[in-house]
């Protein structure tokens, strides 16, 4: 990945490597503690995903992922016009291959949804702390890149994609409601969630779990 992917993009803050990743200045990751405040979480928990990659776990930064999102709109060029891949091959992977949905596909690793009749086609990267997002138009060749360190980024992420559509468009304005009515029901799955839980756990209920 990188001497044939990421190297010839440009893309020299990408990696597949953890200890690389850790060790340069980076965002930590977050998610909601037992009294619902946003706090850094331990990053060993993502080390769950090192024996699947390639499939997750990649390190990069928004300027490098919209280095590939610009090879997307181009089609397979790199910014010195030369070809870094078909364009015969790089459409084929926009083709929709299995349905999700009354209007959305998956493609080869590629996620493909009509929104509102606007072909956009997407990915998103999920990690504990962390998520993530590209997308693409292309009719109009846009495209953005959302990386965010926190469980509660999907939505954000998301809210990102729709607005752009909105301003390319001239579309109503939904996603700043979609985004706020987002946090109103995690507030209160949240709220709701932990509301019988004892911490620290009761006496009776330690002593149901056998000794580590």
């Amino acid at each position: 990945m990188r001497d044939k992917v990421f190297r010839p993009l440009g893309m020299s803050r990408t990696a597949f490597s953890f200890d690389a990743a850790l060790h340069t200045d980076h965002a930590s990751s977050h998610s909601w503690d037992m009294s619902l405040r946003n706090v850094p979480i331990d990053m060993a928990l993502n080390h769950s995903v090192i024996p699947i990659r390639p499939a997750g776990g990649e390190w990069s930064s928004a300027r490098d992922y919209a280095r590939y999102v610009r090879l997307e709109l181009a089609r397979g060029r790199l910014p010195d016009g030369s070809t870094f891949v078909t364009e015969k091959n790089l459409l084929a992977r926009r083709l929709p291959q299995v349905r999700a949905g009354e209007d959305s596909w998956y493609g080869m690793g590629l996620w493909i949804e009509d929104i509102k009749g606007i072909r956009v086609i997407s990915h998103g990267g999920s990690m504990f702390g962390y998520k993530s997002n590209f997308f693409f138009v292309p009719d109009v060749r846009v495209g953005g890149v959302i990386l965010t360190n926190a469980d509660s980024g999907w939505r954000v992420a998301t809210a990102v994609m729709r607005r752009t559509l909105e301003v390319l468009y001239d579309g109503q304005p939904e996603a700043e409601e979609n985004l706020l009515s987002g946090v109103r029901e995690t507030k209160a799955f949240l709220t709701g969630e932990p509301r019988d839980w004892k911490v620290p756990p009761e006496a009776a209920g330690r002593a149901a779990w056998p000794a580590g």
